[in-house]
């Protein structure tokens, strides 16, 4: 029987099998898997979630990701010299691809 393998009698000593009166001893593998990989998300959208993001609207924006410094055309950011790829806006994209087919 699996209760027995897995987990520790408590509680009551009359000697009704109740799952209320066992202890596990070893982790379920498949549910401590699940959890430790859910856990570990929510941990990093806590952490890092709000600087991945705050990245992301100061590319959108024209900016340096990592000192929000306005950047031209230029690769690099000429404050902090951090290599910036200038985000294609959607409109621009088509006009290309438009000019580009004719």
């Amino acid at each position: 029987m699996v209760i027995k393998d897995t987990w520790i009698p408590i509680g009551k000593k009359d000697g009704s099998p109740i799952m209320d009166d066992f202890l596990p001893y070893r982790p379920y593998w498949p549910g401590f898997a699940i959890n430790t990989l859910f856990y570990a998300g929510v941990l990093w959208m806590l952490f890092a979630g709000p600087f991945a993001l705050r990245r992301m609207i100061r590319r959108r924006r024209g900016r340096c990701p990592a000192c929000a410094y306005p950047v031209g055309q230029s690769p690099v950011c000429t404050e902090c010299g951090a290599a910036v790829t200038s985000p294609v806006m959607p409109a621009q994209a088509g006009i290309q691809s438009r000019a580009g087919s004719v």
